[in-house]
């Protein structure tokens, strides 16, 4: 708690902070990041054993509701969940898309250490083949690439 405190101190006043709790398992396969998804967006904790009144408020429906938003990149070091994130952040974008008929979601993986295939548990071809997301409401929304 002491660090977080920290980060509000620090950041809170200058930036939208989102604080995620650690989870018990790993976020893994197109339904547990759509879960992951919905909780980051703010939706009720609860599915991942959290009370609702829990304490890392917020979301990141501000990034969904900004039409003109073209670019979102997820960065910092190993194991700090950029993958897992950015799958939940395109699958929300993509639903979004989706319902306002706004076009499709490109998400694109750099990561040598980590492939979105292993996120979505589905064969995303490597080497810049787009690759459409199957098993959402939003599959022909949602296309993934990994560039390594």
């Amino acid at each position: 708690m002491k660090y977080l405190k920290q980060i509000d101190e620090l950041y809170a006043e200058d930036f939208h902070v989102v604080k995620v709790p650690i989870l018990a398992e790993e976020i893994r396969g197109k339904d547990m990041i759509m879960k992951y998804s919905k909780m980051i967006m703010g939706a009720n904790q609860k599915s991942f054993g959290l009370s609702s009144t829990s304490e890392y408020p917020g979301s990141l429906v501000n990034l969904i509701e900004q039409r003109a938003l073209r670019w979102i990149f997820c960065g910092g070091k190993g194991g700090v969940g950029k993958t897992t994130t950015s799958c939940a952040l395109a699958t929300a974008l993509a639903e979004d898309r989706a319902q306002n008929n706004l076009g499709p979601v490109l998400i694109i993986s750099t990561d040598p250490a980590h492939n979105l295939s292993d996120a979505f548990k589905q064969r995303i071809s490597p080497g810049g083949d787009p690759t459409k997301v199957l098993g959402r409401e939003s599959a022909d929304s949602t296309i993934a690439t990994d560039l390594r």
